[in-house]
């Protein structure tokens, strides 16, 4: 497959392949098809730099979490404690509800 050269950082792809092992003995996909499914419009910055200015991260918060693993994982570790604590009420049969303008 010879993609690889049409491929920027931060390209959207989807990957059809076989499970399979790595040199390292890590567990991988050998793709024979490769698709582009959306290309990245604007170059990300470079993973090594990342985004040093807090309000660049505040305002592009994609960028941060794409970029930055460690808030990735704080995102995810919080959608899932929200998950767990909206389904243990749900069960108890509470009703959750939203601060809403007006409903009649």
């Amino acid at each position: 497959i010879h993609i690889n050269n049409k491929l920027r950082r931060g390209d959207i792809i989807g990957v059809q392949g076989n499970p399979g092992k790595t040199k390292k003995g890590e567990l991988s996909i050998i793709p024979y098809e490769i698709t582009l499914l959306s290309p990245c419009l604007h170059m990300l910055p470079h993973l090594h730099f990342g985004l040093k200015d807090k309000e660049t991260r505040y305002r592009q918060r994609y960028l941060d979490l794409i970029l930055n693993d460690f808030v990735r994982q704080k995102f995810i570790i919080r959608s899932k404690i929200i998950t767990y604590i909206r389904s243990f009420l749900d069960e108890l049969g509470f009703l959750e509800v939203r601060r809403v303008p007006c409903l009649t």
